[in-house]
C-alpha cells in the first residue's frame, strides 16, 4: 500500500509539473503576441482587474489598456522581471 501511495504522489507530481510547464508555454504564446481565444479570455480577466484595481471605469475602457499591456511587450517585461526575482530568490 505504501508503495502505490508513493507511486501515485510522484504521478500526480510529474503531472502538475508538466501541467505548469505547458501553462508557462501558453503564457509565453500570448505575451508574445498570439492572438487567439485563450488571448481573448486573458484581455478580459485583465481588462476586468483594471476596473477592479480603479484603474479603468468600465471593462470597456479597461480593454484597450490590456491590449497595450500586451502588445506593447510591457506584460511580458514584467512576466520576465517576475521569473528572474522568484528565481533568484531561490539561488
Amino acid at each position: 500500500m505504501r508503495v502505490r501511495l508513493i507511486a501515485l504522489l510522484l504521478l500526480t507530481a510529474a503531472s502538475l509539473l508538466s501541467q505548469a510547464q505547458a501553462n508557462a508555454d501558453i503564457i509565453r504564446e500570448i505575451l508574445g503576441g498570439a492572438k487567439s481565444a485563450r488571448r481573448d479570455v486573458v484581455l478580459l480577466n485583465a481588462a476586468a482587474a483594471l476596473v477592479a484595481s480603479g484603474k479603468a471605469d468600465s471593462i470597456g475602457a479597461a480593454l484597450p489598456l490590456a491590449i497595450e499591456s500586451i502588445d506593447s511587450g510591457a506584460a511580458k517585461t514584467k512576466l520576465d522581471g517576475l521569473v528572474e526575482f522568484t528565481n533568484r530568490s531561490q539561488l
